[in-house]
């Protein structure tokens, strides 16, 4: 098949995709939760959640389930008139799956699982949503089974360490700021922290941008779910910086992997109130948007079937075990046979759902992966032109002999992140860490930093950019006057053996930096400058990954 006018290949594919979606459906992982509960005793806690978890069965199998099922015995429903319910169980772990037709979309259905376990010291809760698809695929709202927090109500559930509320978590004090800040850092988080802050001054919580109460309940267990006070968003501004606090009814989402010394500030995306006022269809509709996110990222785990089993593996265990015992017991043949087929049949499924699934999962790849490229390409394009033209203002400002008062350099680097997105956006990057540097350095030679840093944006980027000789003999004298030196990083496998010194990340990518500008020798840190950075190809940006002091050595 060739690609022509008419369309792209995958255009041309298209009918074909849609048959073959009509006989076999399309999985999509909707959103999963994992709960812990340490509670004792777990026997009560185990058999509180399964109640949960039955009663929300019996609304949706449309039926009353058996008896002994409450007591976690295995049970099937697949009369007519009743949808498709059942749960097996397989030592301590019991896990249900439940089957829900779409009243909006035609050959739609919602399937749910669920597993519960328990060892002598905890509770294991999970729950995973899928959309299984037939014929035309449209859009699907994500969210969590309702279930979820009725059973959070049972016991002491924990995600990351911390409970699970099904009321929003409200950041007003010191203490609370410290706990959030020590969740945010904890290094193996997995959920995603969704922060709404207040007006300034402001301790009511219904002052959020967004109704914060629809947002939870749709992400209950899958994400962590705060409100911060105006007062408490200054306390948290102090701990994690400006670039990397939330303030004045914005919204933050800190994704896991947060890292206070290389994460990117975009890497855990700040919303501000005038955009999600601003937004298509509302705040509302912002809240969507954010709901999607924090669910995505709870399904694209690689380790998705090993956190959680399939209820299709689950109950192959479950009829192995039952076939041996049989076994043992001096069974037919023929139960035995009957048995194996059940297993066989039961081998089939699973294959054909995890190929489902498997197809579902590259389609949301797919999806995410469009997006993100047209993103970047409109991101490129209009940084290309807004370069051009911020370029071609600056020459004829400088051509003009006018004064540029927002270069004033300030009197310490409180402020630095600012000064720095004010006047060297587009062409000098201080990384986070280079700031938090700075405001730790005793260093008593503001101004020559700033002026560094200038130097950097006048005069090193129009070289770098251009490569004329006269810029480069520009770039010179005004290191001389400055009394500085450009000089490469001691590199190579000296430079591995300082950890993460002198590679920071940078648009998701390890970099290492090789380049600084060097002023007085002194190792009093009072006196002493250095300012490491990067050149970046692509950007053709400065990236400063540290400045005023010396980075230290194994030699130093």
């Amino acid at each position: 098949m060739t690609i022509d006018s008419k369309g792209t290949f995958a255009s041309q594919l298209a009918p074909l995709a849609a048959r073959i979606r009509e006989r076999q459906g399309l999985v999509r992982p909707i959103s999963q939760v994992l709960l812990t509960c340490t509670s004792n005793p777990t026997i009560e806690i185990l058999s509180g959640a399964r109640t949960a978890v039955l009663r929300w069965v019996e609304v949706k199998a449309g039926r009353k389930i058996p008896p002994p099922a409450w007591e976690g015995e295995p049970f099937e429903l697949a009369e007519v008139g009743a949808q498709r319910a059942e749960a097996v169980r397989f030592d301590d772990y019991w896990a249900a799956r439940v089957d829900d037709a779409d009243k909006g979309v035609a050959r739609r259905t919602w399937v749910t699982e669920v597993g519960l376990g328990r060892t002598d010291d905890f509770v294991l809760f999970g729950a995973r949503l899928f959309c299984v698809t037939r014929g035309d695929d449209p859009a699907a709202a994500r969210s969590v089974p309702g279930f979820v927090r009725d059973v959070a109500n049972v016991g002491d559930f924990k995600i990351d360490g911390r409970q699970v509320c099904t009321e929003p978590w409200f950041v007003n004090s010191p203490h609370e700021v410290d706990s959030l800040v020590a969740l945010i850092q904890k290094t193996d988080r997995r959920h995603a922290i969704c922060v709404f802050s207040l007006p300034e001054g402001s301790e009511r919580p219904g002052e959020t941008a967004i109704p914060v109460d629809s947002v939870l309940r749709r992400t209950t267990g899958a994400a962590h779910i705060a409100i911060i006070s105006g007062p408490a968003s200054y306390e948290l501004t102090r701990k994690l910086g400006k670039e990397f606090s939330v303030f004045l009814r914005a919204v933050r989402t800190y994704r896991p992997k947060f890292d206070l010394n290389n994460s990117d500030p975009g890497d855990h995306p700040l919303a501000l109130a005038r955009r999600i006022e601003n937004w298509p269809g509302g705040s509302e509709r912002f809240g969507d948007l954010l709901v999607d996110g924090v669910l995505r990222s709870t399904v694209s785990s690689p380790d998705l079937e090993y956190t959680l089993p399939p209820y299709s593996k689950v109950k192959q265990g479950a009829q192995e075990r039952q076939r041996m015992d049989l076994s043992d017991s001096g069974a037919s043949d023929q139960e035995l046979f009957e048995l194996s087929l059940n297993e066989n049949e039961g081998l089939r499924n699973q294959i054909e759902e995890q190929q489902a699934t498997f197809t579902g999962l590259l389609a949301l790849a797919e999806e995410e992966r469009d997006v993100a490229r047209a993103q970047l390409n409109d991101s490129q394009s209009r940084i290309s032109a807004l370069s051009a033209r911020v370029e071609h203002l600056e020459e004829r400002w400088a051509r003009s002999g006018l004064v540029d008062q927002q270069d004033e350099i300030p009197e310490d680097f409180k402020d630095l992140a600012e000064w720095g997105r004010r006047n060297l956006a587009g062409k000098v990057v201080i990384l986070p860490r280079a700031v938090r540097a700075a405001n730790k350095s005793p260093f008593e030679d503001v101004s020559l930093a700033y002026s560094a840093l200038l130097l950097l944006r006048d005069h090193y980027v129009p070289m770098k950019r251009k490569g004329d000789q006269g810029r480069l003999a520009a770039y010179k004298v005004a290191l001389q006057e400055l009394h500085l030196e450009e000089a490469p990083c001691f590199a190579g496998q000296g430079a591995g053996q300082e950890g993460d010194t002198y590679f920071p990340t940078f648009r998701g990518a390890r970099r290492e930096l090789d380049r600084h500008l060097k002023g007085s020798n002194s190792r009093d840190p009072r006196f002493g400058f250095r300012l490491y950075f990067f050149w970046d190809d692509e950007t053709e940006q400065v990236v400063v990954g540290s400045l005023p002091n010396h980075l230290g050595t194994r030699v130093s």
